[in-house]
């Protein structure tokens, strides 16, 4: 595996391009994702590409009863509907799986007033055609006990989180023949505050509104 990652001379963005070779002499599966987190501050919202579908894991749903719904409400424990696409201020940890992308996109954008710039993020949707949404918001349980506020915009090769044997058996494990090399790429710009709407980010982190 390469990995080249560079600064943009003139934007705050960072660029990310990635090779993977097999030396070997036989087909090999693998799975491929990128783990980038980020302050998460309540009220900051999160933009995604139109008509994403989503997934709740199981295993940690949050406050959240709906089990697949499309972005951004769902329902909670109380029968109320939310927009997840806000960061609450209720503690809590969930997982969302995001799919049926139209694009390789998403952006957080923070609140006036915030300590950490918002970011967007785009990648090579064909490498990468989820998203998961892992927020970590000062869950009181392990590991640790309410004092990390967190969210995880992460691009991914496949869902649910059940590791290769799984994306394996449901055909989204990227498989490398002998002497074959598969690419992918992404980028990070950050933001500031008091941005509208998000609705594209493209490759070289440029965004678009409306």
């Amino acid at each position: 595996m390469t990995r080249t990652i560079w600064l943009d001379q003139d934007a705050p963005t960072v660029h990310v391009e990635q090779s993977v070779t097999n030396v070997g002499t036989v087909d090999t599966p693998f799975l491929w994702g990128h783990h980038p987190t980020f302050p998460a501050i309540p009220g900051a919202q999160v933009d995604v590409p139109i008509g994403a579908a989503v997934s709740v894991e199981p295993a940690t749903p949050g406050d959240l009863t709906s089990t697949d719904f499309s972005w951004p409400l769902a329902r909670n424990r109380t029968g109320a509907q939310i927009d997840v696409s806000f960061l609450p201020h209720e503690p809590g940890v969930r997982l969302l799986y995001l799919h049926k992308l139209t694009a390789g996109w998403t952006a957080l954008r923070n609140p006036p007033g915030a300590d950490s710039p918002g970011v967007a993020i785009s990648w090579d949707v064909a490498a990468h055609p989820f998203l998961w949404l892992w927020l970590q918001n000062g869950d009181p349980g392990f590991p640790w006990f309410g004092r990390a506020r967190m969210i995880g915009l992460e691009p991914q090769r496949a869902w649910p989180f059940d590791g290769l044997a799984g994306a394996v058996s449901r055909g989204q494990a990227v498989v490398v023949a002998p002497g074959q090399t598969v690419h992918s790429w992404l980028t990070m710009t950050l933001l500031s505050s008091e941005l509208p709407e998000i609705t594209h980010v493209d490759r070289e982190g440029r965004i678009s509104h409306g």
